[in-house]
């Protein structure tokens, strides 16, 4: 089980990538459904399902969540250090005094 967390984690941070929020959350909604389904078919308790598949949602949104973070760091904190504005001109022509 802990290699399934491990691979709905990797999973989660591929869909971070080109999935939107709203079509993840579907993904999550019936990866989620179809293990309760799978594990009540196969006569494990209901508190043993509920805790599984919270913990499947969790690697599949930590993973989503990671990613974006990442991409945040990269993209907002790493360029915006490397192309920083020019100071804006306060005394210009155009200024409304």
């Amino acid at each position: 089980m802990p290699w399934s967390l491990l691979v709905l984690f990797l999973v989660g941070a591929v869909c971070a990538v080109r999935l939107p929020i709203l079509h993840f959350t579907l993904v999550v909604v019936i990866v989620i459904a179809g293990y309760a389904l799978a594990s009540i078919g196969s006569a494990k308790s209901g508190i043993e399902v509920f805790v599984w598949s919270a913990l499947y949602a969790g690697a599949l949104e930590g993973g989503y969540i990671i990613a974006n973070c990442l991409f945040y760091l990269v993209f907002v904190k790493f360029f915006a250090r490397k192309h920083k504005r020019p100071p804006s001109n306060l005394n210009s022509k155009y200024s409304q005094d």
